[in-house]
C-alpha cells in the first residue's frame, strides 16, 4: 500500500469519525445545546481538515499526472536525440580522416554522459563490425573515454588482424598510458599493468614507431 492510499484511507476515516459524532449528538434524548458548541467546534474543525486535505489530494495528483507527463515526454524527446545522434555516428563512422574519429569521439563521449548503455552499445557495434575503416574510428572514443568497459574494447581490438586498426590501437594506447602517468584519469591497476605490458612487448619487436 502506498503513501497516497494510506493517505486516502485515512480521510475517509476522519469523515466517518465526524458523521458518527454528529449523529450521536442528535439521536441523544439527553442532548443539552449548552453542549453543542464545543460539539459544532469539532464539526467545523473536522469538516475544514477535511476539505483542506482532499484539495491537497486532488492538487497532488494532478500535479503528478502533468510531471509524469512530462518525463514522458522528454523521454520521447531524448530517444529521438539519441536515435538521430546514432544515425549520424553511423553515417560518419565509415569516413577514414582523423577529423571523422574526433567527430566521432566528442559525441561517444557526450553520449556516454547522458546514456553510457548506449555509447557502450553503439562503441561494441563499431568495433565488432567487419569494416577495418569503422573499427578503426571507434578506437579513439574508447581511449578517450577511458571506462572499464571501453579499455577492455580497445584491448579486443589490439589483436585486430588489420595493420590500420592495429596502428591507431597501439597510438591511443601510448596516449592513455601518458594521461595514466600523470594521474589525469584513473584506471584499474589491473588494466594499468596490462596496458603497459603490452605496450613493452610492442616495443621489444621493433615493428612500430612510437
Amino acid at each position: 500500500m502506498n503513501k497516497t492510499s494510506i493517505k486516502l484511507i485515512l480521510l475517509i476515516i476522519l469523515f466517518a469519525m465526524q458523521g458518527m459524532f454528529f449523529y450521536g449528538f442528535a439521536d441523544d434524548p439527553s442532548y443539552n445545546p449548552e453542549y453543542s458548541k464545543p460539539a459544532l467546534a469539532w464539526i467545523v474543525l473536522s469538516t475544514s481538515l477535511f476539505v483542506t486535505f482532499f484539495i491537497l489530494f486532488i492538487i497532488k495528483t494532478i500535479t503528478l499526472k502533468r510531471v509524469n507527463k512530462k518525463l514522458l515526454n522528454f523521454e520521447r524527446q531524448f530517444k529521438r536525440l539519441n536515435d538521430d545522434r546514432n544515425m549520424l555516428l553511423s553515417k560518419i563512422s565509415e569516413t577514414k580522416d582523423e577529423s571523422t574519429r574526433q567527430r566521432i569521439t566528442f559525441m561517444a563521449q557526450n553520449l556516454y554522459e547522458y546514456n553510457p548503455g548506449e555509447a557502450l552499445n553503439f562503441l561494441s557495434n563499431m568495433v565488432e563490425n567487419t569494416n577495418p575503416i569503422i573499427r578503426s574510428n571507434a578506437v579513439q572514443a574508447l581511449a578517450q573515454i577511458a571506462q572499464p568497459e571501453t579499455i577492455d574494447m580497445l584491448f579486443q581490438l589490439y589483436s585486430d588482424p588489420d595493420h590500420n586498426v592495429k596502428a591507431q590501437v597501439l597510438k591511443n594506447m601510448k596516449e592513455l598510458e601518458k594521461k595514466i602517468d600523470n594521474k589525469e584519469i584513473t584506471v584499474d591497476s589491473a588494466m594499468q599493468h596490462k596496458l603497459k605490458y603490452l605496450l613493452v612487448e610492442e616495443k621489444s619487436k621493433s615493428e612500430w614507431v612510437f
